[in-house]
């Protein structure tokens, strides 16, 4: 739907590899990109709801943990 964003569940940085990156899971994963506030959660299964979550794309830098790879 255009103006809403999917995220791919397991969206990943492959370069990122081993139990301390993990994969880059805290970068750029569906749960740390939406909020966690009370008015968006769901409150059946206590996780935000991202079904048709509203927001825009804009081209960033490079995350840091990025870098050294």
């Amino acid at each position: 739907k255009e103006g809403h964003l999917r995220v791919p569940h397991g969206w990943w940085y492959p370069e990122l590899r081993g139990k301390a990156e993990l994969g880059g899971a805290f970068i750029s994963s569906d749960a740390v990109l939406c909020s966690d506030d009370d008015e968006f959660l769901d409150h059946e299964q206590g996780i935000p709801h991202f079904k048709g979550y509203p927001g825009r794309l804009v081209k960033v830098e490079k995350p840091l943990e990025l870098e050294a790879s």
